[in-house]
Formats: structure tokens, C-alpha cells, sequence
């Protein structure tokens, strides 16, 4: 389970108001402190897998049990 980094940070990015440049960066920066406060410090991990399309991974976010 869980949800890729990106889908998270794309998700965040639009929730930001337009006058952000490069909302996207921003939306990058701030996903761990976004998961913290939803789901708590130390109650979720990261983990690198095979990306879907090409080559190379996608970082994914879970909770841990």
C-alpha cells in the first residue's frame, strides 16, 4: 500500500494559492511536515521501488502498523 511522493507533492501543489512560484518545489518541501501533521512524527516511513514507467524508482509513502 501507501502512495507515491509525487502524488502527494502534486496533490499539495494545488492546494497552494497561484502568487507561489514554482508551487511545485515548494509542494516538495513541505511534504514531510504535511504527513507529519496528518498522521503523526514516526508514523510513517519511506521506501524506494521500481518505477512503473521507465527505469529508475519512485520514493512511496506508508504507514507504519
Amino acid at each position: 500500500m501507501g502512495k507515491p511522493w509525487k502524488g502527494v507533492q502534486v496533490q499539495l501543489a494545488e492546494l497552494l494559492p497561484d502568487v507561489l512560484g514554482r508551487r511545485e518545489d515548494f509542494a516538495y518541501s513541505i511534504v514531510p511536515r504535511a504527513i507529519n501533521e496528518l498522521f503523526g512524527e514516526g508514523n510513517w516511513y519511506t521506501e524506494r521501488r521500481p518505477a512503473k514507467s521507465g527505469s529508475g524508482y519512485t520514493t512511496w509513502i506508508n504507514l507504519t502498523e
